[in-house]
């Protein structure tokens, strides 16, 4: 799956999935690394009110809108946990900025909870589910993106699509084709365990990796290696991504401890890895 992200423990984390058109989290530096790209979002998921999560969010909307064609652009959609103090009072400074600047109509803000399903701008297929993590004492959320897609029943999947359009045009649409909500991609911020994630086979799971072993896990707050591939093993995406490792760690010990895991717990999935304060760009092929 397409995306460009970034991730350094403390600093900044952001991902952008072009396909979706959103961000995940907006750390510092997302705007002049996203650049022109910036113009194509149409979504901001924010997942809990540490600043090296959401500090970025500001310049991303300016730039945003300053990019925009001269048609003018759509609201930029910005989720995060209403019940989060520390990003509640950034967002309050946020809206009080854009009003004094007249950038008000350019950003539209929506308190999440847990276990909630939220439509998407980019078409009417698409829509979010948000669920619980942990992370710490804070009011977390991940999020699982889903796009609604229209499968033949089962009675008529050895037709030619043909045949299966004039079956449409002769029977309707529902009595040809059924609706599946398909994962698309689930991201739970640089929290604990993804155990809640409510989704299954997503083409793409986020998830963070900070300890490499158990015996170096400092905090409660993040997960180790092995757990982040019981998370993959479980939710069996057919991609991995990796992020959020330690700043204690070499890129060499970051690579050899994850061939190491998937060596003597293998994973039937493609796993893909952010180094500490470098830039990952994943494509399709």
């Amino acid at each position: 799956m397409l995306l460009r992200g970034f991730s350094k423990a403390l600093f900044s984390t952001w991902f952008y999935l072009p396909e979706i058109r959103a961000v995940f989290d907006a750390g510092e530096g997302i705007n002049y690394r996203m650049a022109g790209r910036l113009a194509k979002v149409d979504a901001v998921f924010l997942t809990h009110g540490h600043s090296d999560h959401f500090t970025g969010l500001l310049n991303l909307l300016i730039a945003r809108t300053r990019l925009a064609p001269p048609e003018g652009i759509p609201p930029l959609d910005i989720y995060f946990p209403g019940a989060d103090t520390n990003l509640k009072l950034y967002i309050d400074y946020m809206q009080r900025h854009l009003k004094a600047n007249h950038f008000s109509k350019n950003a539209r803000f929506h308190q999440v909870a847990p276990d909630e399903e939220h439509p998407l701008q980019i078409s009417r297929k698409h829509f979010v589910r948000t669920f619980q993590v942990k992370h710490g004492d804070l009011p977390a959320v991940g999020y699982c993106v889903f796009e609604k897609q229209d499968k033949v029943k089962e009675q008529f999947e050895d037709r030619s699509p043909r045949a299966v359009g004039q079956l449409i045009r002769d029977l309707g649409r529902e009595s040809v084709l059924y609706t599946e909500n398909v994962p698309l991609v689930c991201y739970a911020g640089d929290s604990e365990h993804a155990v809640e994630a409510p989704c299954e086979r997503p083409r793409l799971l986020i998830h963070e990796s900070t300890f490499l072993t158990e015996e170096d896990r400092a905090t409660a707050d993040h997960a180790t290696l092995a757990e982040a591939f019981d998370a993959a093993r479980r939710i069996q995406p057919k991609e991995l991504l990796l992020f959020h490792f330690s700043a204690r760690y070499f890129p060499d010990e970051i690579r050899t401890a994850i061939a190491n895991q998937q060596q003597t717990h293998p994973l039937d999935c493609e796993v893909h890895y952010a180094l500490p304060g470098k830039m990952i760009v994943m494509s399709n092929e």
